[in-house]
């Protein structure tokens, strides 16, 4: 779960190792009391809300995605397995090919990572041989603008994206 591969001779995914060990616990169970049945159901089911609520799901939607969890992890520095409450309600409507996305969420409800998912997967789902997306992050205050590009040039250094800024001028 946290690597987002499995240490298996067959193509498997995560849900049919955790249905094979379970299936194999369950079996080995089958004299014991009912107590250690229930032990094991909870725990199935523990592991599958555990892979469903990783990181690992959501690479899934696109190379550039995966690319950047992979370099995320292997930084040491951030470290993202699994997506707060907030936004796993929120990334099936940000992940989707609409051309523009609205996210409103309260202070530390992982607004930002989620941008820079959505930034990915259009980039990689609009980009063809003649057009490159262009990718506009509005932040609500100037305040903000230095701190939010500062942030995306580090996030995505391996990515060769062009990232720039523009002040309202009244």
């Amino acid at each position: 779960l946290f690597s987002g591969k499995i240490d298996c001779s067959e193509n498997q995914d995560i849900y049919s190792v955790i249905d094979m060990y379970s299936y194999n616990a369950f079996h080995l169970l089958q004299n014991e009391s009912i107590d250690l049945k229930l032990i094991g159901h909870l725990i199935r089911y523990a592991y599958a809300n555990v892979a469903e609520n990783s990181i690992w799901n959501i690479a899934e939607k696109s190379p550039l995605i995966r690319k950047f969890i992979e370099e995320n992890l292997a930084d040491g520095n951030r470290y993202i397995y699994s997506l707060l409450p907030s936004q796993r309600d929120a990334v099936a409507d940000v992940l989707t090919p609409k051309k523009s996305i609205v996210v409103g969420m309260p202070t530390s409800a992982g607004k930002s990572l989620l941008a820079e998912l959505q930034i990915l997967f259009s980039i990689h789902n609009f980009k063809t041989e003649e057009f490159t997306p262009t990718v506009c992050y509005i932040v609500p205050t100037n305040a903000l603008i230095d701190q939010v590009k500062v942030d995306l040039q580090s996030d995505f250094k391996n990515f060769n994206f062009n990232i720039e800024t523009a002040l309202p001028y009244y």
